[in-house]
């Protein structure tokens, strides 16, 4: 990568990691000779002289640099700025020879210095992003000539991922293009008692006052809320001051959150979603949809729901949750569950119920919160990048043996030791005395949580999210909800994504806005419903489901 140029270019919004004597070379005008010219220049120096296995090895007789454009999470990170700083990256540069030098871009500009980059002419070697929310596809920018194909070098010099794949062969399904182009190393993710990281979270203390089981259905639900309406829950006199049920609508990834997740009891999703036929369907565009927000409006109405569920955010959330001003929300089971657990000082004090059904025995369905298989965000190499072999096995690494322990756990000794074969997190992650959490301590020492190409190691993942036995058994438990409708890892064509990304741009503006003001009475529901779903109709969304569709189709035929 030209350093100089795109340093300019970028240096007031993106944090530059230390620079090392650069692998990369000037854009080929085509991929076959750029590889070929790769191949030939780094023959040399491709292993350093040591045969690499799948653990870290030297790559590289004298020291290169991979660069690489991936989003930087302050939020975790806040003993760095860089995640080349992290001790587990110093320690892989030791070993490998290796220097990353990582492109941090300005949080909310990410997106945006992204198409900066790709016009740019000025390519990194490596970028990592989620290509499920960015107008070009990895296939279409192989196309174009940006990226390169990793399915030969993959299986020349990828000996983790091999085996992952060995191992497991949906892996391959999911990282594999329509086209037949392997073009990512992407996260990896797989275990059973984190298959689904989020439920409806309810006070337990409560339901043994008001002598009510969990929930299972919709009216089991409506009884549940109604006696937490009714009996003055926190016992101050003013049942006012409580409201049943207190969740956000939309969270800020402009995703629905708790109240919009109830319309899973009709086996739906209200952004598309495997249909029983297996076909894409848009659960908003749905005859159903409207008997739904009958029912959430009447919940609304009869005063179970928190008023203020349109502005409400996660502090606030949690507050009225914690206060006794609230007996049942939707929350994440690690963080979530284990602040909830925390602040009321009882590892029983919160129950977990499942997505509701409309009778019981019904298939309880997850649409969200589905942790488990292929991520979408993926790392590709570029055209620019001289040492494609080095830059494969340097990823791979990050999928096994020591480069996978280090990505994951950090330095042995410091932040976690081998008891009996599992890598224990020690108890300055696990219970630090500043009173950091397990992500943000655990992020000191390795990648933990960071979005990354790697793979996310289950006992890891275990014990950052799962620090109580309740957790633990109730991810057991959520675990058996039915993820058959959520639509896998599929890819669109360039055109596909150019329409697609068009039209449901404003067909989901037009359904939040709709949807809040039916559900705030601004609207009527009876009256209205058949406008707003011809308005669905003349901004496309028809076409979108088609797209969508066509795309699954494909992926079941890989």
């Amino acid at each position: 990568m030209k350093k100089r140029l795109i340093s300019a270019m970028l240096a007031a919004i993106m944090v530059i990691g230390a620079a090392g004597c650069t692998g990369s070379a000037g854009t080929e005008s085509s991929q076959s000779s750029q590889q070929s010219q790769s191949s030939s220049s780094a023959g040399q120096a491709v292993s350093g002289g040591e045969e690499y296995e799948g653990n870290m090895v030297k790559l590289s007789e004298e020291p290169v640099t991979l660069s690489m454009f991936l989003n930087f999470d302050s939020s975790r990170f806040v003993t760095v700025s860089n995640y080349a700083e992290l001790p587990c990256q110093v320690e892989m540069t030791k070993i490998t020879n290796v220097q990353p030098e990582y492109i941090h871009p300005a949080a909310g500009s990410e997106k945006e210095q992204l198409n900066l980059l790709l016009s740019s002419g000025d390519l990194p070697d490596i970028i990592y992003y989620d290509w499920s929310t960015f107008s070009s596809t990895p296939d279409q920018m192989y196309e174009e000539g940006l990226i390169i194909d990793l399915t030969d070098l993959i299986d020349q010099y990828a000996v983790n991922t091999k085996k992952l794949m060995e191992e497991n062969p949906q892996i391959k399904k999911d990282i594999t293009t329509d086209n037949g182009l392997m073009p990512c190393f992407y996260q990896m993710q797989f275990s059973e008692p984190l298959k689904n990281t989020y439920a409806y979270l309810i006070r337990a203390d409560w339901l043994e006052q008001v002598g009510k089981d969990v929930p299972v259905t919709l009216d089991d639900w409506y009884d549940v809320l109604c006696a937490f309406r009714d009996n003055d829950m926190n016992g101050n006199g003013d049942p006012s001051d409580e409201w049943p049920f207190v969740s956000g609508m939309f969270n800020d990834n402009g995703d629905v959150h708790g109240l919009e997740l109830f319309y899973s009891a009709w086996g739906k999703y209200w952004k598309m979603y495997v249909n029983e036929d297996g076909h894409a369907a848009y659960g908003a565009y749905d005859p159903d949809y409207k008997e739904y927000l009958l029912l959430m409006r009447q919940w609304i109405e009869e005063g179970l729901v928190d008023p203020d569920f349109a502005t409400i955010d996660k502090t606030q959330q949690d507050a009225r949750f914690l206060n006794s001003q609230s007996g049942a929300t939707r929350s994440g089971l690690g963080a979530g569950f284990g602040t909830y657990i925390s602040g009321l000082g009882d590892e029983n004090a919160i129950v977990a119920a499942m997505s509701p059904v409309m009778e019981e025995g019904d298939t309880s369905y997850n649409f969200e919160g589905y942790s488990a298989g292929v991520t979408k965000s993926g790392a590709v190499i570029t055209t620019d990048c001289a040492i494609p072999e080095i830059a494969v096995k340097w990823l791979d690494m990050y999928y096994g043996g020591d480069g996978m322990m280090l990505a994951n756990y950090g330095i042995e000794g410091e932040s976690y030791t081998m008891v009996d074969g599992y890598p224990t997190l020690s108890d300055y992650i696990m219970r630090n005395p500043e009173g950091k959490s397990i992500n943000v301590a655990i992020s000191e020492f390795s990648l933990g949580a960071a979005s990354f190409p790697y793979w996310n190691d289950s006992a890891v993942r275990e014990q950052r999210m799962l620090s109580y036995a309740a957790q633990e058994e109730c991810s057991k438990e959520m675990s058996k909800m039915d993820t058959s409708r959520i639509i896998p890892n599929i890819s669109l064509t360039a055109d596909e994504t150019a329409e697609y990304t068009a039209i449901i741009s404003e067909v989901e503006t037009y359904v939040k806005e709709t949807v809040l003001a039916f559900l705030l009475g601004q609207q009527d529901i009876e009256s209205g419903f058949d406008a707003y779903m011809q308005t669905l109709k003349d901004l496309g969304v028809e076409d979108a489901i088609a797209i969508y569709d066509a795309a699954l189709q494909r992926y079941y035929a890989r």
